[in-house]
């Protein structure tokens, strides 16, 4: 009776963590991690599936993946593997730093999760193209750390700073040498040129070239960049009250 009060009484604990653990502080987040595998390792694994699927701190489930990964247990280690590739690059980047510097190791099965997450990127140009571009740093950091040989493409674009013509990098670095509105307006609109992308590519942008971004962008993405579309006053230029 006493072994099942202590185990509900630590799984609460683990729970009321995941509500209450600052952000960003992977340490902390580490160290009830820590305790809830070593004396409960089956709930561990069941917990990390589901905070995955319902949770919403980002640090957890980087400690959870980041534990699968390193598990003595198959279990952990296959759910590890699955789970990792629904991450983000800069997130899984994340998750291979914190194997390294608090498991001290990344282990044969979470290099192999790690490669099959950039061999599955690679194969698709769009895909691969957006993750480079928004994730730059971090996936070149994966393929180095991991040492993992980046396809042609791959290479041209992180590495060799030398994008194919039909990749997004090439696109961006015309839509940074564009020597007109007119001609920045037009490479948005033809390449569908999303605005957190494009933004970071031009120096200065103009009414015609906002204009340009909101038209390409849908309602939601409208919401979600309003602030950075007011700030850039967007809507102090004529007719852009349209997107309201």
């Amino acid at each position: 009776m006493n072994m099942n009060t202590a185990e509900r009484d630590l799984r609460l604990e683990m729970l009321n963590s995941l509500l209450t653990t600052p952000h960003r502080v992977l340490e902390k987040v580490a160290e009830i991690h820590k305790l809830i595998i070593e004396l409960d390792p089956i709930f561990y694994g069941h917990l990390a599936v589901w905070y995955q699927r319902h949770g919403d701190v980002r640090d957890h489930k980087e400690v959870f993946a980041g534990n699968l990964l390193t598990s003595a247990l198959t279990e952990h280690r296959d759910a590890g593997f699955m789970m990792l590739q629904e991450f983000p690059p800069y997130e899984v980047s994340r998750i291979v730093d914190f194997m390294k510097r608090h498991q001290n190791k990344v282990p044969r099965s979470a290099r192999t999760a790690v490669t099959r997450y950039l061999k599955s990127r690679e194969k698709n140009a769009q895909f691969f193209d957006r993750a480079a571009i928004r994730n730059r740093k971090a996936m070149k950091h994966l393929y180095a750390t991991l040492h993992v040989k980046p396809s042609d493409r791959a290479n041209a674009i992180l590495f060799k700073d030398n994008p194919p013509e039909d990749s997004l990098a090439f696109v961006l670095k015309q839509l940074a040498k564009a020597a007109t509105p007119a001609e920045q307006a037009s490479l948005i609109v033809e390449y569908k040129i999303p605005y957190t992308i494009a933004v970071g590519a031009i120096k200065q942008l103009t009414p015609t070239v906002l204009a340009a971004l909101i038209n390409s962008m849908s309602p939601q993405e409208v919401i979600n960049n309003l602030k950075s579309i007011q700030s850039r006053g967007a809507m102090e230029t004529p007719g852009s009250q349209a997107v309201d």
